[in-house]
């Protein structure tokens, strides 16, 4: 008897553990001021110097990996959209970093929400996965 049973018991147990949901990701609100160095783009280190900042309602801007960039963004709760980038033309003689604008513009334009990190990380997200991750900056 007591075979059976301990097998059904971890049977049990796994099924309990198999409908555990989990916790939803934290939505984060974006206000005018806020400035974030961007620390990962589509998962590898970011370039030094490459910010986001929330120059007001609706309008975003920072340094990218080569040059000046703006966009347009609207955010309900965890939803976040942003809109094409726009960005100086400086020469980007580094053809490493002019890749890293590159999947940085597209994956800004590509992101559909926002979920606050651990500390003081923000990751811009597509389907829930981080595409940009961001670190609160003075």
């Amino acid at each position: 008897m007591f075979r059976l049973s301990l097998p059904l018991l971890a049977a049990v147990a796994a099924l309990a553990a198999c409908r555990t949901p989990a916790p939803a990701p934290t939505p984060f609100a974006l206000e005018s001021g806020q400035r974030f160095a961007v620390t990962q783009i589509e998962g590898q280190p970011a370039p030094a110097d490459v910010t986001l900042e929330v120059v007001e309602a609706g309008r975003l801007a920072g340094q990218g990996p080569c040059n000046r960039w703006f966009a347009n963004f609207n955010q309900d709760g965890a939803i976040l959209r942003i809109g094409p980038a726009g960005a100086t033309r400086m020469a980007c003689l580094d053809e490493a970093r002019m890749d890293a604008e590159n999947g940085f513009f597209a994956a800004l334009e590509d992101v559909d929400g926002i979920t606050a990190g651990d500390g003081d990380e923000v990751a811009l997200t597509k389907a829930g996965k981080p595409r940009i991750t961001l670190r609160a900056a003075p």
